[in-house]
């Protein structure tokens, strides 16, 4: 049997990782059988994207789970039958200590090393170790590996139970094919979404492409505090939907940069795009703190016009005094009770004029995708051919930050490795 992966990515990589574990722990009621897998990747770097997940320290999952975790029901359907304490556990249990750090958001999981080179490094080993010592114990099963790098795919044929793979060097015979070659985010990364005008020549539904978790391009001119952090509220707005998220920002002069800027753009694209709804608005509460506007009265009493001071850094109070046009030139000028009022609703409620693009040299994630439509949600596979399988970003799932997006990764590749058990064991038993 021969199965090729398409793209060394991390869905790639945890496919071959839960498999290699698989099969040495049933290596006893393995088949009479050898599997040659070929992993086509046409950059010089396995795990090239893996390796930036969570800026090198690779967020590899979350403890926490909510409605705007994943952008679809048939995301979570995946999900759901492996989820975040299932991967920990799986994780742990297979020698890759955890933490969970507490520097940003304590739901956030990372490896113990805080490093996703040595994570890869390990999950390789594991790998290469797994199938070396199933070689050598198992009598008649035969398992081999290849990393073909810098081999770029072009096209597949189906020919009866045979999937011919062209790519720009040979022509390749497999008898099954898993697509785990992610999206159009992060070109540089090897991801250019040209994958997907070859899915669609062979009949594969594809929702359009949208670039996911990205820095906020804005219409506000914010070159005066360009390269400031603040803790904020953001809140997003759209009659029945409603979602706030806090934590630091970034701003720059024409975007807003951030974990909870990534987040905030990925859910307006989905509304967007699949809603297609213009009127979404989105506010910062620049005061997450201060909850009553008496509590704001109180710092004016003390510092009158010059409150911004003792809450901002300067940049960002010089900024706000334009914004909300107080006198900072008259030291301790007095505001009445109505002034601070007003001052209040503007600082929890400092608008955001956004313009969104699609930016894929800046996103993080891949919104659309392979159309769940296509497939056999219980393995993943083609509905019109039951050897071609596609996990990870390709589909048309895609997460917030904080490792939903390598979460996914890992319960999609789970789940095609249960689909397919069956053909290396005596009595199935996954």
């Amino acid at each position: 049997m021969k199965i090729c992966l398409i793209g060394a990515s991390s869905s790639a990589i945890f496919y071959l990782y839960i498999l290699s574990n698989f099969l040495k722990e049933n290596v006893l009621n393995l088949k009479d059988l050898t599997i040659d897998i070929i992993v086509l990747e046409k950059n010089k770097v396995i795990g090239r994207k893996f390796l930036a997940t969570g800026n090198g320290r690779c967020n590899i999952a979350n403890k926490i789970t909510t409605d705007f975790s994943y952008n679809n029901s048939e995301t979570y359907d995946v999900y759901n039958e492996f989820d975040n304490q299932s991967i920990i556990d799986y994780f742990e249990k297979h020698g890759l200590k955890l933490d969970i750090s507490k520097e940003n958001y304590d739901s956030f999981v990372y490896p113990y090393s805080k490093s996703a080179k040595s994570t890869l490094n390990l999950l390789l080993s594991i790998i290469n170790n797994n199938f070396s010592y199933i070689n050598s114990t198992s009598k008649k099963f035969k398992i081999n590996l290849t990393y073909s790098i810098e081999e770029k795919f072009l096209d597949y044929q189906e020919k009866g139970d045979l999937i011919l793979i062209k790519t720009d060097k040979r022509t390749i015979e497999a008898n099954k094919i898993i697509f785990a070659n992610g999206g159009m985010s992060s070109p540089s990364l090897g991801s250019d979404g040209s994958i997907y005008g070859i899915l669609k020549k062979h009949g594969i539904k594809v929702i359009e492409p949208h670039a996911g978790l990205s820095p906020i391009r804005v219409k506000n001119n914010f070159s005066e505090i360009e390269n400031e952090r603040l803790k904020i509220k953001a809140k997003l707005r759209l009659k029945e939907v409603k979602y706030e998220e806090v934590g630091e920002v970034i701003f720059k002069k024409n975007y807003v940069s951030g974990i909870v800027a990534f987040n905030i753009y990925s859910i307006i694209k989905r509304l967007s795009f699949v809603k297609n709804i213009k009127d979404i608005s989105l506010t910062l509460d620049l005061i997450p703190t201060i909850n009553k506007y008496e509590e704001l009265l109180e710092y004016t009493k003390q510092l009158g016009s010059l409150f911004l001071f003792g809450i901002f850094s300067t940049n960002i109070a010089k900024y706000l005094s334009k914004f909300l046009k107080l006198d900072i030139n008259k030291k301790y000028l007095q505001l009445n009770e109505n002034e601070v009022k007003v001052i209040f609703e503007n600082l929890k409620n400092f608008k955001i004029d956004y313009a969104l693009e699609d930016d894929f040299k800046s996103s993080q994630v891949t919104i659309g995708g392979v159309s769940y439509s296509n497939l056999d949600l219980s393995s993943l596979n083609s509905k019109s051919n039951k050897n071609i399988y596609f996990i990870g970003e390709i589909l048309d799932s895609d997460g917030l930050c904080g490792g939903y997006n390598l979460m996914f990764c890992f319960s999609s590749a789970m789940k095609v490795v249960k689909s397919i058990s069956s053909d290396f064991l005596n009595h199935p038993s996954i």
